[in-house]
């Protein structure tokens, strides 16, 4: 028996389309519109990656508001959208110094979710050697 896949875009802002749209908004759209049309009729799940526009007044916590104005439509067709946050990354980026560590703690925090609650966040242990995720040894629910 086979394992089912999950089928990942890691940025979906790189995904261009051969029609020719006014905005840059309106060809995510249409890119949303035929990844979810996709996923429905494969009955495949799908998980999207959108960057997000950070301002200085919240740089340590991730919020629903802080997708870019492009991504709009693809939060709206979302049924779950979780928002990941590295402070080690960050950190490293305010110091202009590189993050030595091979493990660094990431904070995932559930910004929509239609099927349940919102607002709830996990500490996941990111490896970044190996690109994967775990829980970390001690109780990390916050």
């Amino acid at each position: 028996m086979s394992k089912p896949h999950n089928h990942v875009v890691d940025c979906v802002q790189r995904v261009r389309v051969r029609d020719k749209y006014p905005t840059r908004q309106m060809e995510l759209h249409r890119v949303s519109e035929r990844m979810l049309e996709t996923a429905r009729s494969l009955a495949l799940p799908l998980i999207l990656g959108v960057q997000l526009a950070r301002t200085p007044v919240h740089l340590e916590k991730v919020r629903l508001d802080d997708l870019i104005i492009e991504a709009g439509d693809i939060e709206q067709d979302a049924h779950l959208v979780l928002g990941l946050f590295n402070p080690a990354m960050e950190a490293a980026q305010d110091e202009a110094a590189p993050v030595t560590d091979v493990v660094t703690a990431l904070e995932v925090t559930v910004l929509k979710n239609r099927n349940g609650p919102v607002n709830g966040e996990v500490l996941l242990d990111f490896d970044r050697a190996l690109l994967t995720l775990r829980e970390p040894e001690d109780d990390a629910i916050v």
